[in-house]
């Protein structure tokens, strides 16, 4: 209700602000004029007034759900930190839905419109939020015992870029994906590069991304990353065979807000 009234003084006041209102002649003449032009601009001063409050007040709301959605972001970070090391209790293809509920829910059941753990927790925004976004950029750096990016070539860095995101209908808990991707890799003395046109899914349940190799690639590897609970802005990821699904490098990915000429290829 204080909010419907801040609404409607500020509608008022904007139309004081507009109006060249006076009052003329009367009885009294000049006294009237005064009083009542003087009491206008009192309403005014008041109306801009509220007006300014009802401006803070959307600040504020504004900022405290920021803070409140950063929080839930941190906490189920710290859930899923400890659900790595203790177990969720549910089966590789089952997602938690938390609060100590023990209840248990199919990945094709996540993120579809429609509430199946009993604390709406399966289609929670935190949850279905995808990591990025058409046109999010991504980079990597080879890492660990194997530096060699799955050929006799030693990889640098891995970088790709979303074209274009997609979800079916009929399975919205899959999103299918469609990359631009770059390899950067030192041959003998000299630093070269190959891009292709990947395709690949992300599953918002267990937040794993895998890119697909063309198949007219010579090497026939996937990229499969996996993001920490409430964190969008990195994953941690192998590079495996098709064929035998050994993995054969290891990289950490982040995202980049710069773009390079090449992205929109």
């Amino acid at each position: 209700m204080k909010l419907l009234i801040l609404v409607v003084c500020s509608f008022v006041a904007h139309a004081w602000a507009t109006c060249n209102c006076k009052f003329e002649g009367g009885p009294e003449g000049g006294l009237l004029e005064t009083i009542a032009n003087a009491r206008l601009d009192g309403q005014k001063l008041r109306a801009d007034d509220l007006e300014h409050q009802l401006e803070e007040v959307e600040k504020t709301i504004q900022k405290r759900y920021a803070a409140g959605k950063k929080f839930i972001a941190e906490n189920r970070s710290l859930l899923g930190r400890l659900d790595k090391l203790e177990g969720t209790g549910c089966d590789k293809f089952d997602f938690n839905c938390g609060d100590g509920s023990h209840q248990c829910v199919s990945h094709l059941l996540m993120c579809d419109g429609h509430e199946d753990c009993g604390n709406g927790a399966d289609e929670a925004e935190d949850v279905c939020e995808l990591p990025f976004f058409d046109g999010a950029a991504f980079e990597g750096t080879f890492y660990g015992k194997n530096k060699f990016g799955c050929d006799n070539t030693i990889s640098e860095t891995l970088r790709f870029v979303v074209v274009k995101t997609t979800r079916e209908p009929f399975l919205p808990s899959y999103v299918k994906l469609h990359f631009y991707t770059v390899i950067t890799y030192r041959e003998k003395d000299e630093i070269k590069s190959a891009s292709y046109i990947d395709d690949g899914f992300y599953n918002p349940a267990s937040r794993n991304l895998v890119i697909l190799p063309d198949e007219g690639e010579d090497f026939q590897v996937a990229l499969v990353c996996n993001y920490d609970p409430g964190d969008n802005d990195s994953c941690h990821g192998k590079m495996v065979h098709i064929n035998s699904l050994k993995p054969c490098a290891e990289l950490h990915l982040h995202k980049v807000d710069d773009h390079h000429d090449d992205d929109d290829h």
